[in-house]
């Protein structure tokens, strides 16, 4: 009878393993998202990829950041995150102007590194002051050029907003 179960907890662990594991997005999910919304080459680009709890749901996320250098626009920071709340695979993106005075964009000249891509973790008052905004996660992106104040990046939690990615910089 023990034997059964141990046997049955031990199922019962490995499916709940599984269960959260399918919450994180794979990075071949991620890129396959990334594709779609970018364009076929946009995985190509140098990039950086955290894997962190942005979405204040208790699971991982994957963010994505890169230097657009292919906009016809000018350069630009392309950031995107995809999440997978209960198994179904979700995306958002935003992109910030580079060597601009937009006080949403990053400083940063041609010449030096690409800007450092972080999480950083706030308090939940301070993620509403910052933003404005009442449902916001408070494990905000933080994009850092080293040249101007770092850009912070929150996610908005109401499902129903049109926006999710709500960039701060002081």
């Amino acid at each position: 009878m023990s034997r059964i179960l141990l046997a049955a907890a031990f199922v019962i662990g490995l499916s709940s393993a599984q269960a959260a594991s399918e919450d994180i997005p794979t990075k071949s999910e991620l890129y396959k998202s990334l594709r779609f919304q970018w364009g076929q080459y946009a995985h190509k680009s140098p990039h950086q990829i955290l894997t962190e709890d942005i979405t204040c749901d208790g699971h991982a996320d994957k963010v994505l950041g890169f230097v657009n250098r292919d906009n016809p626009e000018g350069l630009f920071y392309s950031l995107f995150v995809a999440t997978k709340p209960s198994g179904v695979l979700s995306s958002e993106s935003a992109m910030f102007p580079i060597g601009t005075n937009q006080q949403i964009g990053l400083c940063q000249p041609l010449d030096k590194k690409p800007p450092e891509l972080s999480v950083e973790k706030i308090t939940r008052d301070e993620a509403q002051k910052l933003t404005g905004q009442k449902n916001v996660c408070h494990n905000a992106i933080k994009i850092d050029d080293r040249s101007c104040d770092a850009l912070r990046v929150f996610w908005v939690l109401d499902k129903k907003a049109d926006i999710r990615l709500v960039p701060f910089r002081r």
